[in-house]
């Protein structure tokens, strides 16, 4: 039960970071953290999930993703996940997301 706390913890603190994080569910380990376009419209952000998948796997994290519009990353992590390996998740999922979100702006020609 600790773990799965302190992971779903941590990803409500990545809304705070990053803007496409609408809502983080779930309970235990088994959570899913929403991605919009627009938190006040809670449009879904399907167009940038393959791109966070490849970036997670390419950390070495394996989550897939749900919802009808393929926008929530799933996260079904082993039973046996210890505390720091719940942080490596999450701090993997944080420089993802900041990249991937980098990258679509830097092509959307919506970079600061």
């Amino acid at each position: 039960a600790v773990t799965g706390l302190h992971l779903k913890a941590r990803l409500e603190d990545l809304k705070e970071r990053h803007t496409i994080v609408g809502d983080v569910r779930g309970r235990g380990l088994v959570l899913g953290v929403d991605l919009v376009k627009d938190r006040a419209s809670r449009e879904p952000y399907p167009q940038i999930v393959p791109q966070l998948l490849n970036a997670m796997r390419d950390c070495g994290v394996l989550i897939g993703s749900e919802g009808e519009y393929g926008d929530i990353l799933k996260l079904r992590p082993p039973l046996t996940l210890s505390l720091d390996e719940a942080s490596f998740v999450v701090t993997a999922l944080d420089r993802a997301l900041a990249a991937c979100t980098a990258a679509r702006a830097s092509a959307d020609g919506t970079a600061k």
